[in-house]
């Protein structure tokens, strides 16, 4: 074999290779922020006053962008995204004082980073 065609030889595995690797990382991202979703669902606040559920229900996954060599999804709520940075952050009330932070986002994005990680760090 000459060593052009098996510097295109090699060359053409290595594409084959880490289009393979994009390829099982994007399902593989599709998979962890569904899983960053439901565990919103579980662990996002609900209101004393009427034990309603609908924040927690409103977490869903949607595409943002997806290319040949990447993707990334948004976890959002439908619902109630007005309340996403309020009850996370905490806010002023109307009459004075401040409602207290009830953080539960930033739990479940780092989660899921450390999933995505360890999905790298396995394949």
């Amino acid at each position: 074999m000459e060593i052009n065609k098996l510097a295109d030889t090699i060359t053409k595995e290595l594409e084959n290779y880490s289009q393979e690797f994009t390829d099982k990382l994007k399902v593989d991202t599709e998979a962890i922020a569904k899983e960053c979703a439901e565990e919103l669902k579980q662990t996002s606040p609900v209101s004393k006053k009427a034990g309603s559920k609908k924040y927690a229900k409103g977490w869903t996954v949607k595409k943002a962008y997806e290319s040949k060599f990447g993707i990334r999804f948004r976890v959002l709520n439908k619902n109630k995204p007005q309340l996403t940075h309020l009850l996370e952050f905490g806010h002023a009330k109307v009459g004075g004082g401040r409602v207290e932070a009830r953080p539960h986002i930033k739990k479940a994005e780092e989660n899921a980073k450390e999933k995505l990680l360890n999905k790298i760090k396995e394949n």
